[in-house]
């Protein structure tokens, strides 16, 4: 699996480039037309309640309780998205607002720019200018936060619930590539309510059984709000030789897959990252096994060991990608870098993050494996591929 996952928190550059192509002038417009349907919902559940209060006083009948009843339902239902309209079209106003305020901060600061090429008493240390543009787009990012959160939270009361994102763009290809390829990508990832990956695309989201992702800020949202992780599929992977040579480990005589995965199973066996110290706990929780968390918990069972040495082993020989990554240290703050792989394990349809220490004393020996929260898998599928 790949880096997918092309998204991350909006740099300087592309936040400039959206205040001044954002249309402050057409936002408003939008709102104002936004203001006119609430109006006409408004006058028409208007003059519905009339004509319903007009027909109670001489029809009476169980058919006259059953139009009243329905009426009831669809005067209040234009009225709920009456006041929708108008909380959108308050937020539209809202960001236009923020959006004049960035674009003029953006002039003043182009404007001391360009007077100091002439100012005599300019010196290299006078960056009011960057400060000035790092303050305008910093209000206009947050602006859009603020009026996207508004908007999606009305978007939940939308009926058929909210489709989800898609995965990202295909790259193009040739027309002979078109036909001679699969797609490049693998299913989308998703991570449920406990933080477990799910794979697939349930189209529309489900309020009773909802899935979560990451927003370009790295905010876990809801999966409609979230910019979709996928795989970057590689048909024949690149070959254990290529994953044992990043990871640091001498292949030996290992000439075959299964040789490669005996000799993977014995580098990782014979490490200090896999005593039962450390591993137990990782493995406990990939099995959900009893004893997680507590003081004393009793050895995981002999099976749930070797079939923890045999996932990761099988995993990562089979692996299409090895990447950058760190683990935390014992020196508070700071963490130490590791070549890490993503296994994703087919009989428990649960991931593993294998991870190599890169450097020091201890470089390309097994440091741990376990199984990733949400915000680490996101951190891996956007993480720098060392081989893939």
């Amino acid at each position: 699996m790949g880096n997918g996952s092309p998204w991350s928190a909006p740099g300087q550059a592309e936040l400039l480039a959206r205040v001044q192509a954002t249309d402050a002038e057409g936002l408003r417009t939008t709102a104002r037309v936004l203001g006119r349907v609430a109006g006409e919902y408004d006058r028409v559940a208007g003059e519905m309640n009339g004509v319903r209060a007009a027909a109670s006083n001489y029809w009476q009948a169980d058919s006259q309780k059953a139009v009243d009843s329905y009426a009831t339902v669809l005067t209040g239902d234009l009225s709920d998205a009456a006041a929708a309209m108008r909380a959108m079209a308050d937020a539209l106003v809202a960001h236009a607002e923020a959006t004049e305020g960035a674009q003029s901060r953006l002039r003043a600061a182009s404007g001391l720019a360009n007077a100091g090429k002439y100012a005599s008493n300019q010196t290299a240390n006078d960056n009011t200018e960057q400060r000035w543009a790092l303050q305008a787009t910093d209000d206009f990012h947050a602006s859009e936060m603020s009026v996207r959160a508004k908007l999606w939270q009305l978007g939940t009361d939308a009926p058929g619930g909210i489709p989800l994102p898609a995965r990202p763009p295909e790259p193009k290809l040739n027309w002979w590539q078109s036909l001679l390829s699969q797609s490049p990508y693998g299913p989308q990832f998703w991570v449920d309510s406990r933080g477990l990956p799910r794979l697939g695309n349930p189209r529309a989201f489900d309020p009773k059984d909802p899935l979560f992702g990451f927003d370009e800020d790295g905010h876990e949202v809801p999966a409609y709000m979230a910019d979709p992780m996928a795989q970057l599929q590689q048909q024949d992977g690149i070959g254990f030789t290529e994953v044992f040579e990043a990871l640091g480990i001498e292949t030996g005589v290992a000439a075959t897959e299964a040789e490669g995965v005996s000799l993977f199973a014995r580098v990782v066996k014979d490490s200090d990252g896999f005593e039962p110290a450390h591993i137990n706990e990782h493995i406990r929780q990939f099995f959900n096994l009893p004893g997680r968390g507590a003081k004393n918990p009793p050895p995981p069972p002999e099976w749930a060991t070797q079939e923890f040495l045999r996932t990761i082993a099988e995993g990562s020989v089979r692996a299409n990608r090895v990447f950058e990554s760190s683990l935390k240290t014992d020196i508070p703050d700071v963490r130490a870098p590791t070549n890490a792989i993503l296994v994703n394990d087919d009989s428990t349809r649960q991931l593993l993050l294998v991870q190599f220490w890169a450097d020091g004393k201890l470089a390309r020996q097994f440091a741990t494996a376990f199984r990733p929260t949400a915000y680490q898998l996101k951190k891996a599928l956007e993480a720098k591929s060392i081989v893939s």
